[in-house]
């Protein structure tokens, strides 16, 4: 067997057909789905369990495995350990993939003998509408090298890179079974997983080509805080021990943007001890150093939040990237003459 792709599945109901399907279209044959259903409340799993049935060619090849509800990094560790090909994809349960997925994929690892390969990927709105994720370079199946590991790293660390999800990497095998997602983290394990593996390899390729179609879900107004959220600030400060310090600046900027994000969230729902731990954390980080990997409308949270806590917070719900571009701009103007005059008092 020379692919096992890894699918966790949660409540995906309404999606699971169109992945399945996708995986029926593919052009490489020789590969097998390890469905992992993490304890659904819909009808997730029978409708799969019938979608195999009712082909049975498939059922060697396609298998479905249940446990308690756990989460999705549990889900994936069940993956790896049953998967039988030499290398391990992962797709997630409401995204769908390029006929071409499994073969193109498994041809730009195996021809460059890579430890590890990445694919561009296309953004699924709720209207159907796709667009690329990197849509300033060209689309195309050239395999490419990253020249070294810490460019690799960049490139899932930053918004304008690869990422750092699973779904469009496929791995050795050999390498995978060695490693597990943590089950402590909620938020980041797929990131704080790559950096690991980056860290056990020697080479890593790319392709420009997209072949993952990922499924953007309008987010719901969040009624209550969920501290679970906060593994995400632990996550960051893991990624930091996994990376050279040159790159900890990027990290440093999703920080930022995390902490305002969260302390805006428990200041909603009046957790004002957890507010102010953020807010003291927040005021004690080296900014400088991060500012510039942010975008312009982050730049614009982050600006507001030195000069004004909340109102930063605030900021990061509602500011849009044309207004964030002007009052970027007006904040950055005024700040630099504020520097000024107290530069000048000193």
């Amino acid at each position: 067997m020379k692919i096992s792709i890894i699918v966790p599945v949660y409540n995906s109901e309404k999606y699971i057909e169109t992945c399945h399907e996708s995986l029926l279209n593919q052009t490489y044959p020789m590969f097998e789905v390890i469905y992992v259903d993490d304890g659904s409340t819909d009808r997730s799993k029978e409708r799969l369990t019938k979608l195999i049935a009712d082909q049975a060619h498939l059922q060697k090849s396609f298998k479905v495995v249940s446990q308690e509800n756990q989460g999705v990094s549990a889900a994936r560790n069940k993956g790896i350990e049953i998967a039988q090909g030499e290398y391990i994809l992962f797709i997630d349960s409401d995204d769908y993939v390029s006929p071409y997925f499994c073969e193109k994929m498994l041809s730009i690892i195996e021809e460059s003998q890579a430890d590890v390969a990445m694919c561009n990927y296309h953004l699924v709105k709720t209207n159907g509408i796709y667009e690329n994720h990197l849509p300033n370079i060209s689309n195309d199946a050239t395999m490419n090298q990253f020249e070294e590991i810490t460019a690799a790293r960049l490139s899932i660390l930053a918004a304008n890179g690869f990422r750092g999800f699973v779904w469009n990497k496929i791995y050795k095998a050999s390498i995978l079974k060695k490693n597990r997602f943590s089950t402590e983290l909620h938020y980041l394990e797929d990131l704080i997983f790559n950096l690991q593996i980056l860290n056990q390899v020697q080479k890593v390729v790319y392709t420009t080509e997209s072949l993952y179609y990922y499924r953007l879900h309008e987010e719901s107004a969040v009624q209550t805080f969920n501290e679970k959220q906060l593994t995400y600030l632990v996550a960051i400060e893991e990624a930091k021990k996994l990376v050279p310090k040159e790159i900890h600046p990027l990290i440093v900027a999703n920080q930022m943007m995390a902490m305002v994000h969260f302390a805006g969230a428990a200041n909603k729902v009046k957790q004002k001890t957890l507010y102010k731990e953020i807010k003291r954390d927040f005021q004690a980080i080296d900014k400088k150093v991060a500012i510039p990997f942010l975008r312009i409308d982050q730049k614009t949270v982050i600006y507001l939040s030195i000069f004004h806590f909340k109102l930063g917070c605030y900021s990061a719900q509602w500011l849009n990237s044309i207004f964030s571009s002007q009052l970027y701009n007006f904040i950055r103007t005024k700040y630099s003459k504020k520097t000024e005059r107290n530069n000048k008092r000193e």
